[in-house]
């Protein structure tokens, strides 16, 4: 009994269910309700897997006492609720009292409405898809097309949905996860370096930049009630949660508005933002206060603390090889701290690698954060550290406890390993100089010179001529705007004449209101042979941009229509839509060969410039002084002018 006594107090955070609102409400919001008390019980080694009638017949007072008065006395008059023991037969009959069962026709008009929102990432998208798929009844095996069909469609970014379908119907969820993932990671490096959006700031623009950090630092996220960030923002903890109250999306309970938080609540969200608090800052910081000997003939001065703070003390990252009495040691820099600390095993090591130093006892006494019991000071030395060219003499405190060794702010000046203040960087967003000694590169679409792409066809796969897929009403205006356009820039021509090829258009919607026209090349891609070449990954691109300080992107409009097609490789571009049939005088989305062909080309056109590179249609230029990247930028310019 004082087992069962200690499990039920235990227990009693969980707050009762309450089964007011609709019955989609309420279902919504007893699957997560049952879902928390399982957890809970689990975590009390209730377990429901090989437990014994008896553990099963606590597990099952448990809930009825956990749920509260109204679920139990519901539970009175349900059908087939077992025996006392028989905890899964009354789990059953509140399942079948409060859960409905989804529509599918609805669920699927919500799926179909699921769209990406501002600043989450496509593999948030998808996890939201996956979440609003269940109880749509899609064919087994089927979701997966299902959800990539939804990313191509509602995916913010446009050129990762370029990306896609250019892959055509190679294309998987996990492909385009992948893709999408290394486009978001790139787009957000090149904004990082380019800083295109950032000026030297006046004192205006300081202002407000303080006001907007202060008002965000202080306001309260309606989602779930931390602060230091907006319920719009993707850190927010609580997006994708589903509140237990009133069973919606993107809310705790805590913060729900549905009507008043109860008292239970209140009580869960203290116990909740504790072990938030908790998490976020386990093994993340190690504090060491830290008392002066009487090193000072100032007794004022025995009264005062020092304190030393180290970051990130359990892993490798943000280390510092720097050499110290002519031994190589790895340090943490550590801005916050004064004091240089190693520990004893460090030392004993130094010892053995014939450290030069001068070693001292030490009269300081150092704290671990939040405790009053002294570490244990083996003593100190004083010896020259070295990075670089650069060269000081410190003192390093040795302890006994275990720890990772920390380099303080004042040594890490001293060495040009660390600084403090706000580094400047220019942002240039133009030359108007180079647009205008440029002019033709930035006009129009070009077309390469003396080059024409040539599609290997393999002539045993039997042409498809797939039927016109229906433009609705409300976009045949756009799609006849399109078409005129891309005949009128010379990348497209009527077909007056049968063809073997027929492909279907599919609209895709742009968020300014236009259309993008791509082809649907799925069936065409199985005909053609794709050539080789290798496309550089990210690594190999910022390999090359570490030790450069000056960075230009020049994009490449409409990159893919930069290359004219072989008449004889028109042909299978065909395409039909309500104003007739059509085909590609220049390379296209979608063709499985194109990515390839494109690298290589634009590669051959900057090949022998330093400081060049490109993946796809973006180029960048780089350099480690203003004027080398110049010269380099005119070179580039020059190269693309002289192609075409």
């Amino acid at each position: 009994m004082a087992f069962a006594g200690a499990e039920l107090l235990a227990l009693r955070g969980v707050p009762h269910f309450d089964p007011t609102g609709g019955a989609s409400i309420v279902s919504g919001k007893w699957k997560a309700w049952l879902e928390e008390f399982e957890a809970y019980a689990d975590s009390r080694g209730l377990f429901l897997d090989g437990c014994t009638p008896a553990q099963e017949a606590q597990r099952r007072a448990l809930l009825l006492y956990t749920a509260g008065p109204v679920v139990r006395e519901t539970f009175k008059t349900l059908p087939n609720k077992g025996e006392r023991n028989e905890y899964q037969k009354a789990t059953d009959a509140l399942n079948a009292h409060y859960v409905v069962k989804p529509n599918a026709t609805f669920q699927r008009h919500l799926f179909r409405k699921t769209k990406q929102e501002d600043g989450e990432t496509v593999a948030q998208f998808v996890t939201k898809l996956r979440q609003v798929a269940i109880g749509c009844n899609f064919v087994a095996g089927d979701v997966e097309n299902q959800i990539l069909d939804q990313v191509v469609q509602y995916c913010r970014a446009d050129k990762v949905r370029r990306r896609m379908l250019e892959k055509g119907g190679e294309l998987k969820l996990n492909d385009a996860l992948s893709m999408a993932a290394a486009l978001e990671a790139v787009e957000g490096q090149f904004n990082s370096m380019s800083l295109r959006e950032r000026e030297r700031p006046r004192a205006g623009q300081v202002n407000q930049v303080s006001y907007e950090n202060d008002r965000k630092k202080n306001l309260e996220c309606y989602r779930c009630g931390n602060k230091g960030h907006f319920g719009k923002d993707a850190s927010c903890p609580a997006k994708g949660k589903i509140c237990r109250k009133c069973g919606g999306q993107n809310h705790f309970a805590t913060m729900c508005k549905s009507k008043a938080k109860s008292t239970s609540e209140a009580r869960g969200k203290v116990r909740d933002g504790k072990s938030r608090e908790g998490k976020k800052y386990k093994n993340r910081v190690r504090q060491v206060e830290g008392e002066p000997g009487n090193d000072s003939d100032d007794d004022n001065s025995r009264g005062r603390d020092q304190r030393y703070y180290q970051f990130a003390v359990n892993g490798d990252h943000e280390k510092v090889p720097i050499i110290i009495g002519g031994v190589t040691v790895p340090v943490i820099v550590d801005s916050g701290s004064d004091c240089n600390v190693i520990d004893q095993i460090l030392w004993e090591k130094l010892k053995k690698d014939k450290i030069i130093c001068k070693s001292t006892k030490s009269t300081k006494r150092l704290y671990p954060y939040t405790s009053q019991i002294p570490l244990t000071t083996v003593g100190c030395f004083t010896a020259t550290v070295e990075v670089g060219k650069m060269k000081s003499t410190a003192e390093f405190v040795v302890i006994k406890e275990k720890g990772e060794p920390l380099l303080s702010k004042h040594t890490s000046r001293e060495l040009g390993v660390l600084q403090v203040g706000i580094v400047h960087v220019n942002a240039v967003q133009s030359y108007a100089g180079l647009k205008q000694e440029f002019e033709a590169v930035f006009k129009g679409v070009g077309k390469l010179k003396g080059r024409q792409v040539q599609l290997a066809v393999d002539e045993t796969v039997k042409p498809v001529a797939q039927p016109v897929r229906r433009t609705p009403f409300g976009l045949r205006k756009k799609v006849e705007m399109k078409i005129a356009e891309l005949i009128d820039l010379d990348i497209i021509e009527p077909v007056e004449r049968s063809t073997p090829w027929v492909s279907p258009v599919v609209i895709v919607p742009k968020r300014n209101d236009e259309i993008r026209l791509c082809i649907d090349m799925r069936r065409v891609n199985e005909a053609i042979i794709r050539e080789r070449h290798p496309i550089p990954t990210i690594e190999e691109v910022l390999q090359e941009l570490s030790i450069s300080k000056v960075f230009s992107k020049i994009d490449l409009k409409w990159g893919y229509h930069q290359l004219e097609l072989h008449p004889e490789s028109r042909e299978v571009t065909t395409f039909v839509t309500h104003c007739g049939l059509f085909r590609y005088k220049r390379l296209l989305f979608g063709i499985n060969a194109a990515p390839e062909i494109y690298q290589y080309e634009i590669h051959r056109v900057i090949a022998g410039i330093e400081g060049a590179a490109n993946i796809s249609d973006d180029i960048i230029v780089h350099a480690s002084t203003q004027k080398e990247h110049d010269k380099r930028l005119k070179q580039v310019l020059g190269r693309l002018r002289d192609a075409g």
